[in-house]
């Protein structure tokens, strides 16, 4: 029998995240598991990087306003979905993959949930995927949900 007590859900808040957070949140409904929300801000030390004219204290101030952006955004997609489910939320920065993987292994997470962008074709050997990426490097089982409409396309035509 198959035991799922925890799930992380990763969302950018797309519309594949919310068609994905509805079957994470059925996920844990039926087998009564936690919910875990995570959002990814990428790498806002980039900031740090390449912005040499900015004073420190005024990229301190541009990384705590996205953190706040971000922490609202992370309130109402719970609140439109988390009903009736045990929500926790966890905000990282930092390279999607590597947080959403990590993340997964540190909450001993049983089954990872999350919406794919639909990219086939050369644009998606171009461009790569997240999902592809964490299916790859979890140590859990991932369930990908692709978009609503999604058309497949072959690749490499």
């Amino acid at each position: 029998m198959i035991s799922i007590e925890k799930i992380l859900m990763p969302t950018d808040f797309s519309s594949s995240s919310e068609n994905a957070m509805g079957y994470a949140v059925s996920f844990a409904k039926e087998y009564n598991a936690e919910l875990i929300v995570l959002h990814v801000i990428q790498e806002p030390h980039r900031l740090r990087r390449v912005t040499t004219t900015l004073p420190e204290a005024e990229i301190d101030k541009i990384i705590a306003d996205e953190i706040e952006v971000v922490k609202k955004a992370m309130e109402q997609f719970v609140k439109d979905f988390g009903e009736g489910v045990k929500v926790k939320t966890l905000i990282k920065s930092g390279i999607p993959v590597v947080e959403i993987v990590a993340s997964a292994k540190e909450e001993n997470v049983d089954l990872i949930v999350m919406g794919t962008h639909g990219q086939t074709g050369t644009r998606h050997a171009l461009i790569g995927s997240v999902a592809e990426r964490v299916v790859r490097n979890a140590h859990c089982p991932v369930f990908t949900v692709k978009p609503l409409g999604f058309k497949f396309e072959m690749p490499y035509e």
